[in-house]
């Protein structure tokens, strides 16, 4: 059987989006990470390698943006 890695990283700073979204993400099997701002959204990336990062742009720290564009040379 081949295991497919569900894990999916939720960068939100509003913390009751960023909630909202993890409940509906595990109620679907998925595991979630949670990051607040951009600093911790590369500690994140980098120690579970997400399958998927759902991204609000303006955050503190770095933003959305800057973060995609580190994402992309990791």
């Amino acid at each position: 059987m081949i295991m497919i890695d569900q894990t999916i990283l939720v960068v939100e700073d509003d913390q009751m989006i960023r909630q909202l979204i993890k409940i509906y993400l595990e109620k679907n099997q998925f595991d979630v990470i949670e990051a607040a701002d951009g600093e911790e959204a590369k500690e994140a990336f980098l120690d579970h390698h997400p399958c998927l990062v759902i991204l609000d742009l303006m955050l503190p720290k770095v933003s959305g943006e800057e973060f995609c564009q580190w994402m992309k040379g990791q």
